[in-house]
């Protein structure tokens, strides 16, 4: 079933926002994936082609917040097929990307929070990832 997850962030002072809507559908366990790319063990990823490269690389590092533990849940491997990622009527970031997708994930696998979130502060907005910091600074720390 496909699944959508709108993002929504405000500034307190009304000075601009960021959103996104992400359609995607988990597949459990994949077939064997043969286009895509994986993201942590047997937690797999695929975009739509044309997609821009920003997003893919933070599509998949939202999907590696919860990497480990969605490769634990799901030991015969998970396929996330993202149909659609859009940014209505906001300032664009690629990082709300991995924002979008992390909430997609809590809701769709009810997984516990990961850390990851967005604020307001004296010099613009702050992205925060959690326990693990930047997902793409520290990709790969858990291992393939």
């Amino acid at each position: 079933m496909i699944r959508t997850h709108r993002f929504r962030f405000r500034a307190p002072d009304g000075r601009g926002g960021l959103a996104a809507d992400l359609r995607a559908r988990a597949h459990l366990p994949p077939e064997p994936v043969e286009r895509g790319m994986r993201v942590h063990r047997q937690v797999w990823l695929t975009v739509p082609a044309g997609t821009y490269w920003r997003d893919v690389a933070w599509l998949g590092a939202g999907v590696e917040l919860s990497g480990p533990l969605l490769a634990e849940r799901c030991p015969a491997g998970v396929l996330i097929e993202v149909h659609e990622l859009s940014y209505p009527l906001a300032d664009y970031r690629a990082e709300v990307a991995a924002l979008a997708m992390d909430g997609w994930l809590r809701d769709a696998f009810d997984l516990p929070p990961s850390g990851a979130g967005v604020s307001a502060t004296s010099v613009g907005i702050e992205f925060r990832w959690g326990p693990g910091g930047d997902p793409l600074r520290t990709m790969g720390r858990h291992g393939p």
